[in-house]
């Protein structure tokens, strides 16, 4: 079935209808009437025998927007880059995966969050559990990590 470059205000569409090979290249809609899990409409825009064409999942991920479903927009939208990701040369596929496993490339801002407070917690572990040396040891003020006895700084 070839659908390239048709407009459509509302889109009734019947999975168990749909051919295996689709052409979805183009298709604009405004609104989608049935109510498919967001997953079987991902596996329909896989199915295009064009291989990667980014038009089909933003058309979808902005429907899902318009109709409030900001969580099946965000899931569409990982769905292309990682479809994207497919596509490309081996050094960027393993750069796209560390963005994926990281911070979802960013559609998941909570691991990025988590991220930022590992690290928060990681350095300042580290740079409190050892107090750097000081570079002029003579004019240093004493440590309160030593055993030796405290000297006041104190004017007379």
């Amino acid at each position: 079935m070839d659908f390239w470059y048709p407009q459509v205000d509302v889109l009734s569409d019947d999975p168990a209808r749909w051919p295996d090979a689709l052409l979805l290249d183009g298709l604009t809609y405004r609104h989608l009437e049935a109510s498919l899990p967001v997953r079987d409409r991902l596996t329909r825009i896989a199915k295009d025998s064009s291989g990667y064409l980014p038009q089909p999942y933003e058309r979808l991920a902005a429907a899902c927007t318009a109709q409030g479903h900001e969580a099946a927009a965000r899931e569409v939208s990982l769905a292309k880059c990682r479809r994207q990701r497919a596509s490309q040369p081996a050094v960027l596929r393993i750069w796209g995966h560390i963005q994926d496993w990281t911070v979802g490339y960013g559609y998941r801002p909570l691991r990025a969050a988590a991220w930022l407070v590992f690290l928060l917690l990681t350095a300042t572990t580290a740079f409190a559990s050892r107090q750097p040396p000081a570079v002029k040891p003579a004019e240093a003020p004493p440590s309160t990590r030593s055993s030796t006895s405290w000297t006041c700084w104190c004017p007379s």
